[in-house]
């Protein structure tokens, strides 16, 4: 809102001021930071020729396209859809919202690097990938999701924690092979 009321006082543009206001709330706050502390640490910034993933959020914006699988906004009972249940691929309804809307913008972006944050984007995005639309080195899967409920595997991902030190709830080994795996598809561009 107040990056949106910033580029109306500047004249801006209606597109303009929709894009500032986008690029100014996506994965804001701790999220952004843990997001791009985990691309700078699995070295994204370098294969996109820029100093800091931060710099997707500001200067080199034009570089990266924030989405969500479900392009419109999902009420279930009511309330916001999470994400979980009903499960997307398993839901007739969101099945064909994700055929209707989502997979026409992959086809726009044939080249383009998928990064999904959450368990349900990751198996839509295997999905399209059975489909054809996407080979396997364009999903940058196994992240931990970079909320602050996910602490501790971000900090053991990034090498900030180590295995010993470690909660039960945390599967170092599952966060290693998921780590040298991206290493692995950035290592292919």
């Amino acid at each position: 809102m107040i990056a949106a009321q910033q580029a109306l006082r500047q004249d801006l543009s209606e597109e303009l001021v929709l894009q500032q206001a986008k690029n100014s709330g996506a994965f804001s706050g701790p999220i952004r930071k843990n997001l791009t502390q985990l691309l700078d640490h699995v070295g994204l910034q370098q294969h996109l020729g820029i100093e800091t993933t931060q710099q997707l959020f500001t200067e080199h914006r034009e570089m990266v396209q924030m989405s969500s699988v479900l392009q419109q906004c999902i009420l279930n009972k009511g309330k916001n859809y999470a994400g979980s249940a009903p499960a997307m691929l398993k839901n007739d309804f969101l099945r064909q919202h994700i055929h209707d809307y989502f997979i026409p913008m992959v086809r726009q972006l044939p080249n383009a690097l998928y990064i999904p944050l959450g368990k349900g984007v990751n198996e839509v995005l295997h999905y399209i990938k059975n489909l054809g639309y996407l080979n396997s080195n364009q999903i940058l899967d196994g992240f931990p999701h970079p909320s602050g409920a996910n602490a501790e595997r971000i900090k053991y991902f990034l090498g900030e924690k180590p295995r010993e030190q470690l909660s039960k709830t945390t599967n170092p080994n599952l966060i290693d092979q998921s780590k040298a795996r991206i290493l692995e598809k950035l290592s292919q561009i």
